[in-house]
């Protein structure tokens, strides 16, 4: 069964994007700096503006399933530290907090566009 050329590269990029978060990741531990903040900047470095690995394109491209697989990566991450016990202590603090700042941010952004003359819908 041949492979397209275009699958081919897609999934050599996919592989040599996450080899190069992993390696980021792992210099991230030795290092006293935020692995989300080399992980950013790795990401600048290979986009279109620096080194160019991935254009324009490609990373609109790939930004979507890229966020996706993030983001379903940090939920199993913090849900592997939730634990019964730990939700009956934090649970009514952090759905307290939750709720107070989606209000807040809701109350801030109406007065803001009601501010700028823009009708919030």
């Amino acid at each position: 069964m041949d492979v397209p050329a275009s699958h081919a590269q897609t999934l050599i990029t996919l592989g040599a994007l996450l080899l190069g978060g992993l390696a980021v990741e792992t210099l991230g531990r030795r290092l006293p700096v935020p692995r989300v903040t080399l992980l950013l900047v790795f990401g600048y470095l290979i986009g279109p503006d620096v080194a160019g690995l991935l254009d324009a394109s490609e990373a609109r491209r790939w930004f979507e399933p890229i966020t996706t697989i993030a983001l379903v990566m940090v939920g199993f991450l913090i849900g592997e530290k939730f634990s019964p016990e730990r939700m009956r202590a934090w649970g009514r603090v952090a759905l307290i907090t939750s709720l107070v700042q989606a209000i807040l941010t809701a109350a801030v952004t109406t007065l803001g566009l009601v501010l700028l003359g823009i009708e919030p819908t």
